[in-house]
């Protein structure tokens, strides 16, 4: 869940980031062209980072629904129980990001910095918001090999974002509902207290993440895989229609990205932990007093 969280701050930078850079550029009605060109540069990075993290967080929630789900499948496994401890983490999350690393590098290819007017004349009045020195556009080597970067982009980001999670998502969301009503029947037979809401609110949060997916990724997945097939060079056609859907959806991503972490600060206290641990740069909590005195008369 920490590696959630933080790929959910990252996610969020980039608006943060964005809305920043307009308001400096409102501020500064002139400045040089280093200066502009610095501030796109930084937008085209957080925006590589915005897409890793997006990817990442994807794969972060899959495996945390699939790895619950085989650790409450097999209680008396010591493999799967091995699964939840701090190592395996690492591990699964190192295997994650050395996976997506490959696939974002296409972004590289895909976004450059490229002059926007030429010649540039800054002025008072001239400049505003609207005239840029420079800007994020697509590169010079997408633009030249547009079919082939364009098609493996489409195809590789399709399958591995959001095909492949849009199969495995609901599989393991509905093992993991069945396990965990298993564990509370077991548990509400073997004695009288009452289950916690803990499990049940993991079950919430997975289908929440389930359904979230739904809504943006998969018909985004779906688009991208189609619009290789047709030809893009037509004005009007599928390959148009696809685009417009492509935008229509794509509208939904940032909703989604927002009330991601919003959503799971609700639901998981661990989140809550974690996206604490996280914003205190790993500076643990300190203890209430009253909870030590409690503790002390505990042991006394």
């Amino acid at each position: 869940m920490a590696a959630v969280a933080m790929m959910d701050v990252v996610m969020l930078t980039y608006a943060v980031v964005r809305a920043f850079a307009t308001f400096f550029q409102i501020l500064y009605l002139c400045y040089s062209k280093e200066t502009d060109y610095a501030v796109m540069t930084v937008l085209m990075v957080t925006e590589y980072a915005r897409n890793f993290a997006r990817r990442c967080s994807t794969w972060f929630s899959l495996s945390i629904s699939i790895v619950r789900t085989l650790v409450i499948r097999y209680p008396m496994s010591t493999r799967m129980e091995n699964l939840s401890r701090p190592k395996a983490a690492f591990v699964i999350i190192g295997g994650i990001m050395a996976v997506i690393i490959p696939v974002n590098i296409l972004d590289v290819f895909r976004l450059s910095v490229n002059v926007a007017h030429e010649p540039y004349i800054c002025s008072e009045y001239g400049m505003g918001n609207q005239f840029r020195a420079y800007d994020v556009t697509r590169s010079q080597y997408f633009k030249t090999h547009y079919e082939l970067v364009q098609t493996t982009y489409k195809i590789i980001d399709g399958i591995t974002s959001k095909m492949i999670p849009f199969i495995l998502f609901p599989i393991a969301t509905v093992f993991l509902i069945l396990e965990i009503r298993k564990s509370n029947i077991l548990r509400k037979k073997m004695t009288s207290q009452p289950t916690s809401n803990n499990s049940s609110n993991t079950s919430y949060l997975v289908l929440v993440q389930t359904l979230a997916f739904f809504i943006a990724e998969l018909p985004l997945g779906t688009i991208f895989l189609l619009q290789s097939l047709f030809d893009d060079t037509a004005y009007y056609g599928v390959y148009k229609l696809l685009i417009s859907f492509e935008i229509f959806f794509t509208t939904f991503v940032p909703a989604i990205t927002s009330s991601h972490m919003v959503i799971c600060m609700f639901m998981s206290s661990q989140y809550r932990m974690n996206a604490l641990m996280v914003i205190r740069c790993g500076y643990p909590l300190k203890e209430k007093k009253e909870e030590k005195n409690l503790v002390a008369t505990r042991m006394a």
